[in-house]
């Protein structure tokens, strides 16, 4: 399907996306909030209508047929997250080398519902792999997915890097607002312990 066709169904719904595809030719889309399926299903055709293929992590077992095909088609880059020697980070900076672009599209929450903390995967393989990252919010009541026009820095400085990305989201609201976690990573707050 071509890039004007999900641009029309993004106009048809009345959704609208600001900002463009990166320079980059590989970075990391970090896109909050991730509170239903909805809100990935417009970034989705947000994305595709901007002539970008989104990838999206998917747990290696997933990769069989039937639905192999369907994860291939949606962007799924198989990963093995069983494996601590051959950690997520490193199985990303692998793969990214194995590509000529990419746009990975990473939800840190994790999940749809609720959690005390973003996880720190992206943080990890932004480190890792040295891949820029792009902050992507999708305002549901806004019917607005707003891509950043810069990278947020990653400089290993958990609290700084943080205190960026959450002046980035604030005041954008999910579908569902109260399971939207707050932006920390749990190794900010170790950082303070210590």
């Amino acid at each position: 399907m071509s890039a004007a066709f999900f641009a029309w169904i993004m106009r048809a719904v009345g959704w609208e996306i600001i900002g463009g595809r990166p320079p980059a030719d590989k970075y990391i889309f970090l896109c909050a909030p991730h509170t239903s399926n909805w809100d990935a299903l417009w970034l989705f055709i947000g994305v595709r209508g901007l002539k970008m293929k989104p990838r999206v992590l998917i747990k290696s077992t997933y990769n069989v047929f039937p639905m192999k095909w369907l994860f291939n088609f949606l962007g799924g880059v198989p990963v093995d997250r069983s494996s601590k020697a051959f950690g997520l980070a490193q199985q990303m900076v692998d793969y990214a080398k194995t590509v000529d672009d990419l746009a990975l599209v990473i939800t840190p929450e994790g999940t749809r519902s609720y959690r005390k903390f973003w996880k720190s995967g992206f943080y990890q393989i932004a480190l890792a792999a040295d891949l820029p990252v792009y902050l992507v919010s999708v305002d549901y009541p806004a019917g607005i997915i707003k891509i950043s026009e810069e990278p947020t820095p990653i400089t290993g400085d958990h609290s700084a890097d943080m205190d960026h990305i959450r002046k980035y989201y604030e005041g954008i609201q999910g579908k569902y607002p109260d399971e939207f976690g707050p932006p920390i990573l749990r190794a900010e707050l170790k950082k303070e312990k210590s």
